[in-house]
């Protein structure tokens, strides 16, 4: 077996990830440690500016009638192999990252919230902002993928394979 893959074929490191992630969490650090008031403003606005240009982009996307295909495959479940090992791992690696661990902004929040407040309520308004921008975020990638398919007359698996319309 290569001592490259980890937990029996899971996957390898990817070192470029690995120092993004570093440099990020770094980041985030020298931005919780600055105690002046416009850092706190230019920490709101990084944690908060993501959902409203994902709120503008699938608007836009809702708009195309060629995106509707792909909202039909999104959720089509005959299309999931529930016994394949590879899709508990990205299933794994979602809930991971979408809580925004990989980057901090949840750590951020955290720290501008006061402690005498309720952690029930804030961890449930975290995580129903977090579906609801999963859901977003899956609903723009399916429907911008069927849009390349119908533009470039490709299947929409193809778009996902290659990464870019063969030419």
């Amino acid at each position: 077996m290569d001592g490259g893959f980890l937990y029996g074929g899971v996957g390898k490191f990817n070192e470029p990830l690995l120092t993004c992630l570093a440099i990020s969490w770094a980041i985030n650090y020298l931005l919780l440690t600055a105690s002046n008031k416009s850092m706190q403003y230019v920490k709101i606005f990084g944690s908060i500016a993501p959902f409203a240009l994902l709120a503008f982009v699938s608007s836009a996307i809702m708009t195309d009638n060629d995106a509707w295909g792909g909202f039909n495959l999104l959720f089509d479940t005959s299309t999931i192999d529930f016994l394949d090992l590879q899709s508990w791992r990205r299933a794994a690696e979602q809930v991971l990252y979408s809580l925004d661990v990989g980057t901090g902004h949840l750590i951020i929040y955290g720290a501008n919230r006061s402690f005498h407040n309720n952690i029930l309520g804030g961890v449930l308004l975290v995580t129903l902002l977090d579906t609801i921008c999963a859901v977003t975020a899956t609903i723009v990638v399916f429907g911008t993928a069927n849009i390349v398919a119908c533009k470039y007359h490709i299947q929409f698996s193809m778009v996902f394979k290659s990464g870019e319309p063969a030419r």
